[in-house]
């Protein structure tokens, strides 16, 4: 319980003036610092630790007297500080505290590190809680229960990461460690006070500022001049974002739409917004006055159904992948692209280097601003550097100058050793910022999932020492039959085991779950060093640790786009599954792929395969009525005709009549529903049909989409040349059939 005389101790210690003070406590010398820490504007982070696990006294004194300016993240110490569960840390996103704690105590979320780092303002105080450093890596840490994937318990998840993260605390000279029965550390220096360069209202920096305008400029100036902002996050640019959308809605525009991974990254944009147009009212997910509307809608959901928008402001866009954002910027005339550079819900590099592209052909007059200047502290700052080194926010991949001559005769493949490489910190910065580099959404937590999770290793590929390729694999499968029973009757979902599942559960393959299985979690080349064939050469490496290991399948799931389906097709996957919905961030559908590594694995595929093959046509029809049709096409393509549905001779005489005819295409739907997935599981049918033709066939036969619709989609000029290339394309089919079956169509070609 904490005594009321260190409270009042505590205020009156903040105002003190004298530097000649002894300190003989821990709360005093915490109060000491936050003066000098608000004196000067600068943030501070300390560790204060406690042996038994406890939340100790000073911390509870401080937040206690700091109220509503202290941000409390774990368990809820005392009834008098609002705390916010480590799970919940994006309740926090937009606000400001002059006290941050973290209880580390209760275990270590990386991604609620990252999110609530940038709420602490210049002149307050960071104070981590956790055990002794020296010994954190010995404590029975409850974060581990969150890697314990089914088959492993708490003791098989590493402490590799908590080993790092310890060692960066010590090892930082601007951190300050308070410990029970040691010494007090020195205070740091008193520094000159660091202001902020002024603003005009109602903007925290001219950074800012110019950001709103150059918004501006996009929804009042020239079409097709999209806008991209860059900044680490706390520069301000979601507020940036809702001060202009405030400005455009109060002063005439009627429709702005934002969009983002997540609805609550865009609480700021909503919150800033109402600040600049106070008439406005809100119902949750849209702010409203008269005509006027500023709405959110998930990415998805803005390609799914087009909405009309005078611009459109894409939030955290390095957190949804490059096709979505491209089919966004083909779409939307007035759009602006923000995204945070170092982040936990994606990184900015990666998105630089995929988009640029995209920007350089489709918008060639497009514009890119940095925003620099922090608005809660001053640059350079301390914590900030801190939480960069501990989540590795700034790990950036080998040097491409470095991989110029990588080649298949000069690389050589490793599984590294985990303990080796969390010592290793070049390496480990190579391999995590390659990785983050290749995907869209990698964030904190997969920095320690590839340190610490049981069933996880890593696989690279070296040259000259660099990191030119890597791969994450996880051990999945092996069930018992009683468990292998409940997945497949949907009754349990074992966790961490993706691809067995899903074959059993989603596919109905029943004894998938007994199988041992690896699933490629995440694979990735440098940029500097594709088209190489260094990514078949390390998927096949790792197959083969795979299969070393006893495994019988390995196989992935990712977002399925065109070029991902071919690349582990060529690999000799064959396609097993795709999910029946969108991710709403990444508006695409995750694709299941297989390969086997012995006969028990080979038995699996080919009926996981088979089935997978009779199911997709009907899935078409309903639930992947949306799915991009050449990701459809890829799908079929990768399917074996010996498992494609079947077409009869008669089957073929109807499309024949169609084909050369005038006849009503409603009359012959099954027929032509037939031969259309029999003819795209036949590679020399699929040779001879156009990209367009091939398209027209999925989105009319397969996926029965409205004739408008279809027409609108493709940019036909109308329905009658709608059917003649629907006519065409099936006379590719039917004359490609007959040219393998000869004579197959005598005596019934005409109807």
């Amino acid at each position: 319980m904490v005594e009321r005389h260190l409270l009042v101790h505590y205020r009156g210690c903040m105002t003190s003036q004298n530097p000649a003070e002894k300190f003989n406590t821990a709360l005093t010398w915490l109060q000491a610092l936050a003066h000098r820490a608000a004196a000067a504007g600068v943030r501070r982070a300390v560790v204060l630790e406690a042996v038994d696990g406890a939340v100790p006294d000073a911390a509870l004194a401080l937040a206690l007297a700091a109220g509503d300016d202290c941000l409390w993240l774990g368990p809820q110490p005392h009834q008098g500080v609002a705390a916010i569960p480590a799970e919940q840390a994006e309740r926090a996103l937009g606000t400001e505290c002059g006290l941050l704690v973290i209880d580390l105590h209760a275990g270590i979320m990386p991604d609620a590190l990252g999110m609530v780092a940038g709420c602490l303002r210049g002149g307050g105080v960071l104070l981590l809680l956790c055990p002794p450093l020296e010994q954190w890596s010995q404590w029975p840490e409850p974060g581990r229960a969150r890697l314990a994937v089914h088959g492993y318990d708490d003791n098989d998840v590493g402490m590799r990461f908590i080993t790092r993260l310890a060692e960066g605390l010590q090892r930082d000279p601007e951190v300050r460690v308070v410990a029970p029965g040691k010494p007090l550390p020195p205070l740091p220096e008193v520094t000159m006070p660091a202001s902020l360069p002024s603003a005009p209202a109602p903007y925290r920096t001219a950074d800012q500022a110019r950001a709103a305008r150059a918004v501006l400029r996009v929804a009042r100036g020239h079409r097709r001049r999209p806008l991209v902002l860059t900044a680490d996050r706390g520069r301000g640019k979601s507020a940036a974002l809702g001060l202009a959308a405030g400005e455009l809605l109060r002063d005439g525009v009627s429709r702005v739409v934002v969009t983002a991974p997540r609805r609550a990254a865009v609480d700021a944009v909503f919150r800033h917004a109402w600040q600049q147009w106070a008439e406005a009212v809100t119902d949750g997910d849209s702010l409203r006055s008269d005509e006027a509307v500023l709405s959110w809608a998930e990415p998805a959901a803005l390609l799914e159904s087009p909405q009309a928008a005078d611009l459109v402001l894409v939030d955290e866009a390095a957190g949804i992948p490059v096709p979505v954002l491209e089919a966004l910027l083909r779409r939307y005339a007035r759009i602006v692209f923000s995204t945070t550079v170092h982040g936990y819900e994606g990184t900015g590099r990666g998105f630089d280097i995929r988009f640029r592209a995209v920007l350089d052909a489709l918008a060639p007059r497009w514009r890119r601003l940095v925003l620099e200047q922090p608005v809660r502290y001053p640059r350079d700052d301390a914590v900030e550097r801190l939480v960069f080194d501990l989540l590795l926010l700034d790990a950036a991949a080998a040097p491409a100058g470095q991989l110029a001559q990588a080649s298949l005769s000069t690389v050589t493949c490793e599984r590294l050793d985990r303990d080796g490489l969390v010592r290793d910190e070049q390496r480990l910065r190579q391999v995590f910022g390659l990785l983050v580099q290749a995907h869209y959404r990698t964030r904190p937590q997969d920095l320690r999932n590839l340190l610490d999770s049981p069933n996880v290793s890593v696989h690279v590929l070296l040259h000259q020492g660099q990191v030119v390729a890597a791969a994450l694999m996880a051990r999945e499968g092996g069930f018992d039959e009683a468990t292998a029973e409940a997945v497949w009757q949907g009754r349990r979902r074992p966790r961490g085991h993706l691809l067995p599942q899903s074959l059993s559960a989603h596919m109905g393959v029943a004894d998938a779950p007994l199988e041992s299985m690896s699933r490629i979690m995440r694979i990735a080349v440098h940029p500097a060093a594709t088209g190489r064939g260094l990514g078949r050469y390390l998927l096949r490496q790792c197959m083969r640790a795979a299969g070393s290991e006893g495994c019988g399948v390995v196989g992935s799931s990712f977002g399925a786009t065109p070029g991902l389906l071919d690349f582990w097709q060529r690999c000799g996957f064959a396609g097993a599954g795709i999910g029946l919905r969108r991710d709403p961030a990444s508006g695409e559908y995750a694709a299941v792929v297989v390969r086997a590594l012995n006969a028990a694995g080979r038995r699996l595929v080919r009926v996981a395969r088979a089935r997978f093959a009779q199911s997709l046509p009907w899935l078409l029809a309903d639930p992947l009525r949306t799915l991009d049709p050449r990701v459809a096409l890829a799908l079929l393509g990768g399917v074996k005709p010996a498992d494609a549905l079947k077409a009869s001779r008669e089957d073929y005489a109807q499309a024949r009549h169609f084909a050369f005819s005038q006849a009503r295409y409603e009359a012959f739907l099954p027929a032509l529903w037939r031969v259309t997935v029999a003819g795209l599981a036949r590679p020399a049918a699929r040779a001879r049909l156009g990209s367009q033709q091939a398209e027209l066939l999925v989105r009319r036969a397969l996926q029965r989409q409205p004739a408008e619709m279809i027409v609108a989609a493709m940019g036909l000029k109308g329905r009658a040349a709608l059917m003649t290339q629907l006519r065409a394309a099936f006379a590719v089919l039917v004359d490609e059939f007959e040219s393998e079956n000869r004579g197959a169509l005598d005596g019934i070609s005409t109807l």
